[in-house]
């Protein structure tokens, strides 16, 4: 009986204890992550300037790092200027639960 209480407590805080265990970043907080990363020349000097090259934001299995992870996914676009006439596209990858970087495809990170 003993037991059969003590394992419906258990079962009954599980998912708590495991979403407390492995939190997973929101999409502001991976954004926030994103703008810090990128921050800087040629992605913008000021974090409205970084957000206004970020184009899209998703949450995707990871198709770019084989990191077999679940992963957000940031497509940059800066566009064409005489520091950089040919403009830059590219996806930056942060992981789910952290929001690090995993991979990007983008020059100058690093």
């Amino acid at each position: 009986m003993k037991f059969a209480i003590m394992a419906a407590i258990v079962v009954a805080f599980l998912p708590c204890l495991s979403s407390q265990s492995f939190p997973q970043s929101n999409a502001e907080d991976a954004r926030r992550s994103a703008i810090k990363i990128l921050l800087g020349d040629p992605y913008g000097k000021t974090p409205a300037a970084v957000s206004n090259v970020i184009v899209s934001q998703k949450l995707v299995p990871d198709a770019h790092c084989n990191s077999h992870k679940t992963v957000w996914e940031f497509l940059i676009v800066v566009p064409s200027s005489k520091n950089n006439p040919d403009g830059i596209s590219g996806y930056l990858l942060l992981d789910q639960r952290a929001s690090k970087l995993i991979c990007a495809g983008l020059p100058y990170l690093g």
